[in-house]
């Protein structure tokens, strides 16, 4: 027998469960909305806050569809409106960052050497889902027959609750907590043109991208 032997081992498990629902409406392709709320849990936050919902919807108005625009129907090939907000979560944060976790130490009790247990890391457990939110409002057109076409895009994105390491002194002698903190928003437009064009079995095409974002 080899005195002084340490044997240890570790497992981990981690799940999520989703569910969601969906509707749709399109009225002759000129009146367009969905409406989708889903539901998400996971095991890597604690119970309490690991249950959240995650709503979104979108509506859209084809404008060339209309009984008032025919009159551009010899060049408007298609006009319409866009709008849509969504919420997304994040719990991508490893494994059970909430529980605390013990690791074996030794420490000298009575002039002699003794075994016991050390919390190595801070935990936070009331850490919640991070959230993205996203607003978009855009337009698609597309004039003769195709030929050109410009979608454009205005958008804000906003990330609340970010899930990081927090920032401690050295001297706390412990691993730095994962904690909600901070927020951040994403803004700008987008936009895309594009040319095509075809003579007899040969077709032209172009496509120009740009965005910005502050």
């Amino acid at each position: 027998m080899t005195a002084g032997k340490n044997v240890g081992a570790g497992a981990s498990n981690y799940g999520m469960v989703s569910y969601f629902g969906k509707v749709n409406y399109d009225y002759e392709g000129r009146y367009l909305a969905s409406v989708t709320v889903r539901r998400d849990a996971s095991s890597r936050l604690a119970k309490g806050n690991n249950v959240d919902y995650f709503p979104s919807v979108s509506a859209g108005w084809r404008i060339s569809s209309e009984k008032f625009m025919e009159a551009t129907r010899d060049w408007l090939a298609d006009l319409k409106l866009r709008a849509s907000w969504g919420k997304l979560g994040n719990s991508e944060i490893g494994e059970y960052p909430y529980q605390e976790v013990y690791s074996a130490t030794q420490y000298i009790f009575n002039n002699a050497i003794q075994q016991g247990v050390v919390q190595n890391a801070l935990k936070d457990k009331s850490l919640k889902w991070e959230t993205t939110s996203v607003t978009d409002v855009g337009v698609d057109l597309s004039v003769f027959r195709g030929m050109f076409s410009l979608t454009f895009d205005w958008y804000n994105k906003i990330t609340d609750g970010i899930l990081s390491q927090a920032a401690i002194p050295l001297s706390v002698g412990m691993d730095a907590p994962t904690i909600n903190y901070g927020k951040l928003r994403n803004r700008g437009v987008e936009f895309q043109v594009g040319h095509q064009n075809k003579i007899g079995d040969f077709s032209v095409s172009y496509t120009h991208l740009r965005a910005h974002e502050t």
